[in-house]
Order: structure tokens, then sequence, then C-alpha cells
């Protein structure tokens, strides 16, 4: 019997496919931004309301990915495969570290954060080339 009763499978994963779209689009917006910063009034004045949030933003991107995954493996008893379980290893540390340096305002965390999410991005890239 799951623990939640009232959110059954399909809830989750529309909920947590949706909240990926959205963080997705975010991070596409907010790099293009960057890029194009000095070109662009709108760029400027998105990087102007989002930047000073961007770390916890970012801690909330881990956050819910790292709940979501523990929803899915211990809450619908799905299996992780091997590569889930190396994708996890790059992504649960980041919910934890990513919130301490939000708490600190700390933005030298790039320096750890960026390699760790750049791994996993990589890994979970060639677990869906794989399919």
């Amino acid at each position: 019997m799951p623990c939640f009763p009232l959110v059954d499978v399909q809830t989750a994963q529309a909920f947590f496919a949706t909240l990926a779209i959205i963080a997705n689009l975010a991070t596409i917006a907010l790099v293009a931004s960057r890029v194009v910063v000095h070109r662009s009034p709108l760029a400027r004045s998105l990087l102007e309301l989002i930047g000073p949030y961007g770390l916890w933003l970012a801690w909330l991107v881990a956050l819910t990915c790292t709940v979501g995954s523990l929803y899915f493996s211990e809450v619908a008893n799905f299996t992780p495969c091997t590569y889930c379980w190396y994708q996890r290893i790059a992504m649960y540390p980041l919910a934890v570290i990513l919130g301490i340096a939000a708490l600190r305002r700390d933005w030298g965390i790039r320096r750890y954060a960026v390699p760790v999410a750049g791994i996993g991005a990589a890994i979970a890239l060639y677990h869906f080339l794989l399919d």
C-alpha cells in the first residue's frame, strides 16, 4: 500500500513531467538571456528579475528531482536501473549543497555544482540515447 494513497503514479508522473518542462524552459530562457544580455533590454530585465533568485531556483529544481526520484522508487516501487543510480549520485548532493549555498548566498558554489550537474547531465543524455 503506497504511503500517499491520494496521489497515484500517473498523477505524479504528470506533475514531475510538468515541473521538468518548466525547469527546462526557464533554464533555456536564462541561458539565452545571459548570451544576449548586452544586446537586448528584455534579456537584461529578465536577468535582473530572476538573477537574484538563481540559487534558490537551482535548489528547488534539485530538490524536486530528488523528491521525484525517491517517490518513484520508494512509493511507486519502480526499481531504478544502473544509469538511474549514477544520475542520482550526481543529483542528490546538489539538493543539499545548493540549499546551503542559497541560505549563505554563496555564488562560489558554481565551481562545485556545475561540474557535478554536468556529469549528471552527460550520464542522463547517454541513458536517454540508449533507448
